[in-house]
């Protein structure tokens, strides 16, 4: 049905471009004012049928042409808001990626302050377990276990 359609266009733009160098050949070839304005009001007759053709056509299909225009101003404004919500999203996204980079390195400044949190707490209990170390030589004094062994054990925590 298209193909046909297109076949139709053709010849109507093949028979008017006939038409109009028919119409300048008539102009070029005449030199009688009275032959021009005959053809000049054939043309303005045809002009008017066709005008009343086109609005007869345009009557008989506006329900459908207007339909078409509602659609298509309905899918255009869906189209907007679509392509509004992409910039937004591409701008949020672009932000998000920003924050993580930074995040990214306070991550990594948080994780080597837990790195050192954690070696200044086995410090601090190895400190804790020195202290101790004068009570349990006592302890130990009186379970008859050398005072020797518990220096040892002190020396193997401090190294």
């Amino acid at each position: 049905m298209a193909t046909t359609k297109g076949r139709k266009q053709g010849k109507a733009k093949d028979s008017s471009s006939k038409v109009l160098l028919q119409v300048i050949n008539t102009l070029l070839s005449s030199d009688n004012a009275e032959r021009r304005v005959i053809e000049r009001e054939r043309l303005q007759h045809e002009l008017n049928e066709y005008d009343d053709k086109l609005n007869r056509q345009v009557e008989a299909h506006q329900d459908h042409l207007k339909s078409s225009i509602q659609t298509f101003t309905g899918i255009s404004t869906r189209i907007e808001a679509s392509l509004q919500k992409v910039k937004v999203l591409r701008e949020n996204l672009l932000a998000c990626k920003s924050l993580l980079h930074c995040k990214r390195e306070e991550l990594k400044k948080y994780w080597m302050d837990g790195l050192e949190y954690n070696e200044v707490l086995n410090l601090l209990d190895r400190i804790d377990q020195v202290k101790n170390v004068p009570e349990q030589i006592e302890k130990y004094k009186k379970k008859n276990i050398t005072c020797m062994q518990q220096s040892f054990l002190c020396l193997q925590f401090l190294y």
